[in-house]
């Protein structure tokens, strides 16, 4: 954990990467009765492509890592549109930098965003 000090400067603190997940956003629908609210179950049978300009709700399942956050720990979510060639070795995929493109990323009121992680009583 940071220090106070180097939060008043702005430092970014120590991280490492626990776990990642990924979805293409023509592949969102959903199977309501496998889904749970901790892991949404994609179908994958029928892409449905996006428009550009409209937002559209995407749920993600991240892979399951049993990690234990100290007290006081601070959580980053990164989000980005590809995959890195410097960040995939245990979830080798190919690296197209030619399939990179924008995207946007909605939070408001209207656009509301979540990170759901289950908490271990206890332990």
């Amino acid at each position: 954990m940071d220090s106070p000090e180097d939060r008043d400067k702005g430092l970014n603190p120590d991280y490492f990467w626990i776990t990642k997940g990924w979805l293409r956003a023509s592949h969102r629908a959903l199977d309501p009765d496998k889904s749970t609210e901790m892991e949404p179950y994609h179908t994958h049978t029928n892409p449905e492509p996006i428009v550009p300009g409209t937002a559209y709700p995407l749920e993600l399942s991240l892979e399951p890592m049993a990690h234990r956050f100290q007290k006081g720990s601070r959580i980053r979510l990164e989000i980005v549109n590809g995959d890195s060639v410097v960040t995939d070795v245990l979830w080798t995929h190919y690296y197209l930098p030619h399939k990179i493109g924008n995207d946007t990323i909605h939070r408001s009121a209207a656009f509301p965003s979540a990170l759901t992680l289950p908490v271990m009583e206890g332990l």
